[in-house]
């Protein structure tokens, strides 16, 4: 099982320089707690809904590239997904940014992700009652 199998390609993110309320709305509209930060294809950041509540306190504009998470943990698309758990498992995000061997951002593995695929694995086809 690996991530490229069960991630979300394509998810939203945010630029550097966008405003960060503007990222946080975008973060409020789609109800996630982080979001990617890519400029260029390349992931350079992950915001979080705290770090950018934060910069709403300060005085004047503040852009996102002031209050992202710089280098944060990802995983490349052909890892197991039993690897994703362990390292989403150890970190303090809700997902997991996903890089090809080019190191381009691709997507997003998330604890959902994750737990879709334990169901495949454990054969739980049928919806919960």
């Amino acid at each position: 099982m690996l991530v490229r199998d069960y991630m979300t390609t394509n998810p939203r993110s945010v630029s550097s320089s966008d405003k960060a309320s503007d990222a946080l709305k975008l973060m409020h509209d789609l109800k996630y707690s982080q979001v990617p930060v890519v400029d260029d294809g390349r992931l350079v950041g992950i915001a979080t809904e705290g770090e950018l509540n934060s910069a709403l306190g300060t005085i004047g504009p503040v852009t996102v590239d002031k209050v992202m998470i710089k280098d944060p943990v990802t995983i490349e698309e052909e890892a197991s997904i039993e690897n994703a758990a362990d390292i989403i498992r150890n970190v303090d995000f809700n997902i997991l940014p996903v890089v090809n061997k080019d190191g381009e951002f691709t997507g997003i593995v998330s604890v959902s992700d994750i737990l879709d695929a334990l169901r495949e694995m454990f054969s739980f086809t049928d919806k919960p009652i």
